[in-house]
């Protein structure tokens, strides 16, 4: 029954599509194909994505001191917030459909590639490596995202993208 519910579910699933919906009622602009948008759409379109993971963290019941996208200085002050951190996942992946539409993109190929890439990752006998947080570390055998083949490819197609 949870299968057939779960397929119910995706049927209309289409999110970039939504996105993409809401931003035109908005007045803002989904570019037909891959573009750089000037400086004033780029800069909200960073502002947004960080809000919201800044958000996660704080429902996740961390404060963060010291930003190095490399290298977070966090301490969990307080009880993590479940419905706070859905919600906050549901807003990133919103804010980040927004950004893709605002460059162009359509998101689909570009998840292909870099799942393709993350599951050389794991070694063949099915282990993995990780590091003293918990993500995986890429092994000898990783395999790189070639994005700008798919970035390549979505400029080339003679029809626009469809979401």
């Amino acid at each position: 029954e949870r299968r057939l519910i779960e397929m119910e579910l995706q049927k209309n699933y289409n999110p970039q599509g939504d996105v993409a919906t809401f931003m035109g009622a908005c007045g803002q602009d989904c570019p037909e194909v891959p573009t750089i948008p000037d400086k004033a759409i780029l800069e909200l379109r960073c502002r947004l994505i960080l809000e919201e993971a800044f958000e996660f963290a704080e429902a996740a019941g961390f404060t963060i001191y010291c930003v190095d996208r490399k290298n977070l200085k966090m301490e969990q002050l307080c009880e993590p917030d479940l419905v706070g951190m859905y919600d906050a996942i549901v807003d990133i992946n919103y804010v980040s459909y927004g950004a893709a539409n605002a460059l162009g993109l359509n998101v689909q190929p570009g998840h292909e590639e870099v799942h393709k890439s993350n599951m050389t990752k794991v070694s063949p006998d099915g282990t993995v490596k990780k590091d003293q947080f918990g993500k995986v570390i890429k092994p000898e055998t990783y395999i790189k995202p070639n994005l700008e083949k798919v970035v390549d490819w979505l400029k080339s197609l003679v029809t626009p993208r469809s979401f």
